[in-house]
């Protein structure tokens, strides 16, 4: 996964890399590039209903439910993650995917 806003970054070349090396030892690699994905009606998500993945979020789900590993390539930001990243990390890992409640 790459959580860097530019293409020409150099989170893109670490993703890339790694991808060519880890394909080039017959692993099969996809790169899911945040900047690609249409999160922007997230952020102002209030919690208030049941909350359905769709589009963009379920197909992340979906492509994380193949892998085997996972690998982030982003950013450190002010001491931090990537806004997006943090983002992306709310709606995808959310209840039922990721965990689930019980009484």
């Amino acid at each position: 996964m790459n959580a860097h806003n530019r293409e020409n970054s150099f989170c893109s070349g670490v993703a890339a890399a790694y991808k060519e090396g880890a394909c080039s030892s017959g692993h099969k690699v996809q790169i899911l590039n945040l900047r690609e994905l249409e999160l922007e009606k997230y952020l102002r998500y209030r919690h208030e209903k049941n909350y359905v993945p769709e589009g963009d979020v379920l197909k992340a789900q979906e492509l994380i439910t193949w892998a085997n590993h996972l690998v982030f390539v982003y950013p450190t930001w002010w001491a931090g993650l990537p806004a997006l990243l943090g983002l992306f990390f709310e709606m995808v890992f959310s209840p039922g995917f990721s965990f689930k409640y019980h009484n």
